[in-house]
């Protein structure tokens, strides 16, 4: 996924006139194509193009780096510099075809690895205490939804990747995920990744871990294809709510209880 932050010399044009210059070499039809798609969105929405720019606006684009290289051609570097926000990205080497970037710490989500597992857990208290805290009647306080022999299971089951985000070599954050694929006779056959525990580091929270997350896990979606992204909010956990609807998931059913 790239991510481009409008400035002020670029802020006035029409999206799609700008897209046309970022991917030069790709023909009008394509970028149309990955706005309807919602490959590239504006604001993290579906734009149709039309839109004009601000300041400030955010350009997602969920492309292979292939892809994007293939069609964006040489920028100068300065304009990659400044399309990434807030981040001082050292230079160690540069020539007409090579640049090399020293990438700080906390800038990396990857798939977990098994030495993962004992800082995994800890963030499996975390979570675990934000729901027994809410509904002790359901959840049990002090425990983990995962023991680390089930979480090496899972780490070997490649359609339940987990993703993690990486701070001065901390797991800051994690996102389970479960990739599935069902049809039956009245539903039609798609393909979902469903988000089954997402966490960031109580130390970490307001750094934007879990929207990194967020975008890493819908940008391997894209890649393997998926129709759609999927997961279940506790009605009690109302920040949580808020966090998934402003990144612009909607509610697909509803579940319903009567306490006895």
């Amino acid at each position: 996924m790239k991510e481009i932050v409008i400035n002020e010399n670029e802020a006035g044009q029409r999206l799609d006139k700008f897209l046309g210059k970022l991917l030069k070499e790709a023909p009008a039809s394509f970028y149309y194509k990955m706005l309807r798609k919602k490959n590239i969105v504006l604001n993290g929405k579906k734009a149709t193009g039309n839109e004009k720019l601000t300041a400030g606006d955010s350009i997602k684009l969920f492309l292979s780096d292939e892809t994007f290289e293939k069609f964006a051609g040489k920028r100068q570097t300065n304009d990659l510099a400044a399309s990434v926000p807030n981040i001082a990205l050292e230079i160690v080497y540069e020539d007409h075809d090579v640049l090399a970037i020293n990438k700080p710490a906390g800038m990396l989500s990857q798939k977990a690895k098994k030495e993962d597992i004992p800082q995994i857990e800890k963030l499996l208290y975390e979570v675990q205490k934000v729901h027994s805290d809410k509904r002790p009647d359901l959840f049990k306080p002090g425990t983990k939804k995962y023991t680390a022999d089930e979480l090496s299971e899972i780490l070997d089951d490649t359609a339940r990747p987990i993703f993690v985000y990486v701070k001065d070599e901390t797991v800051a954050g994690y996102a389970f995920c479960i990739v599935s694929e069902k049809e039956s006779a009245s539903m039609q056959k798609i393909k979902t990744l469903y988000i089954d525990d997402l966490c960031t580091d109580s130390a970490s929270r307001g750094e934007g871990i879990g929207t990194a997350l967020l975008d890493f896990v819908t940008e391997y979606a894209r890649n393997i294809s998926c129709y759609n992204i999927t997961l279940n909010v506790w009605e009690c956990n109302s920040s949580a709510m808020a966090f998934y609807g402003h990144y612009g998931m909607k509610t697909q059913k509803i579940g319903m209880e009567k306490i006895l």
